[in-house]
């Protein structure tokens, strides 16, 4: 899904970078510029729930945008914000039932008990 999501041409990943320089000098390779955006993605996770001096709540790993430009017809703004915003709804989905669906098996072994 993200993959999709990196095809549009005026979709951006801002990663939210609040990794201790301490932590970046201790893994220099890991910070190196023209990396995927997956990786980024999953860079931050980790760090973030490894580091013990965070102050910033684990899973927050940046934000996703649709850039519209003015002099881009509107109805093409439209189309594009809906195909991403079907995407983005889909990788929501598909996140909350892996959460949904390992609440049901842990009820399921419960109830077996």
């Amino acid at each position: 899904m993200l993959l999709a999501l990196s095809d549009f041409k005026d979709f951006e990943y801002e990663e939210y970078e609040f990794i201790r320089d301490e932590r970046r000098n201790e893994f220099p390779e890991l910070f190196k510029t023209n990396k995927s955006m997956i990786y980024r993605i999953m860079r931050k996770y980790i760090f973030d729930f490894t580091e013990t001096h965070s102050s910033y709540q684990p899973g927050s790993v940046g934000e996703f945008k649709i850039i519209a430009p003015f002099n881009e017809d509107f109805s093409q703004s439209v189309k594009k914000f809906c195909e991403t915003f079907k995407i983005m709804y889909r990788l929501n989905y598909d996140l909350w039932k892996i959460t949904d669906l390992k609440i049901r098996r842990q009820r399921l072994k419960i109830d077996i008990k």
